[in-house]
């Protein structure tokens, strides 16, 4: 069950990314490569006390819980065949149907039936079809739409079509994400009565694209992805030299992607922000955090 607040915020952004693909705002490179998840058809369960309060209706706290009925088919649809989404915390787990983990992880397995016959080089096939994708629908939603997509092991998917080949990356829930309204009022985007989740209000700015991209996809997820890869592409290579080739040309990766935002390049910090411990003298609400390692995936600005 969510907060009706939440649901209200996750239904409002799911609006304004579907618009803008019905629109056709969104440029054909992004949209050959992007789908979502639809959140529009929430249900939201009242309060008795709701209606009498007098705060009136709109008040979106005094409700209780709803839910959010989510389709297992991305959009916009592409085309009648039957299409499989792969979560994000899969692609590096074990096969559930093989013993002692001797399988591959999954996302070997993957890259290895996709580019069967094909001579092409698995870790290319990685990086183009999987690792660019998501650097650029990333960058795209937040310096182009003013959404901060937060693409970590349950809220992204590959999504592959009946012959098991990949197709694009899909993202779904919405309740938590972070808004720059700055740039969307810059670019002449609706507010779409969002009213929570803003982008440097409850965080700033930079600490909260590191702890988004940093953070929650890089540590969370993509960390584990790429060492899955590293073990299953390595060859004679030592693993640790492998993964460190493979950082650095995903780091090279986001440096090529980026530049054509240069102007916005700066708003990421230095060195990666993640959550930190709450001293135990702390009653208030603050969300404490800390200055971390290196980015991962990224070059220091």
């Amino acid at each position: 069950a969510l907060k009706a607040s939440n649901i209200i915020h996750s239904r409002n952004i799911s609006r304004q990314i579907r618009d803008a693909i019905d629109r056709g705002t969104l440029p054909a490179s992004i949209r050959s490569i992007f789908g979502y998840i639809n959140d529009e058809a929430a249900a939201i369960v009242r309060n008795p006390a709701y209606y009498s309060d007098p705060e009136g209706p709109d008040h979106p706290d005094k409700s209780s819980v709803g839910s959010i009925p989510r389709s297992t088919a991305a959009y916009p649809h592409k085309d009648a065949q039957l299409r499989t989404l792969i979560p994000g915390f899969a692609l590096h787990s074990n096969s559930v149907t093989v013993p002692n983990n001797a399988a591959p992880k999954v996302i070997s397995q993957l890259i290895d039936h996709n580019v069967k016959g094909t001579g092409q080089n698995p870790v290319d096939f990685f990086v183009d079809r999987i690792a660019k994708p998501l650097y650029q629908t990333f960058f795209y939603f937040m310096f182009k739409q003013g959404i901060l997509l937060e693409p970590h092991g349950q809220n992204f998917f590959v999504e592959v079509d009946e012959n098991g080949m990949v197709t694009r990356l899909v993202f779904k829930d919405w309740q938590s994400t972070m808004v720059d309204m700055e740039t969307r009022i810059e670019r002449g985007l609706p507010e779409g009565n969002i009213n929570k989740h803003f982008l440097g209000k409850e965080a700033g700015t930079p600490l909260s694209l590191s702890l988004v991209f940093d953070y929650y996809f890089s540590t969370y997820l993509f960390g584990r992805i790429v060492d899955s890869v590293a073990r299953a592409y390595r060859g004679n290579m030592p693993l640790s030299a492998f993964r460190a080739h493979l950082t650095n040309r995903l780091k090279n990766v986001f440096e090529n992607e980026i530049s054509a935002y240069e102007q916005r390049r700066g708003e990421f910090p230095d060195n990666m922000v993640r959550h930190g411990k709450k001293p135990k003298d702390d009653q208030t609400n603050t969300v404490w955090f800390k200055v971390a390692d290196p980015p991962p995936f990224r070059l220091s600005s």
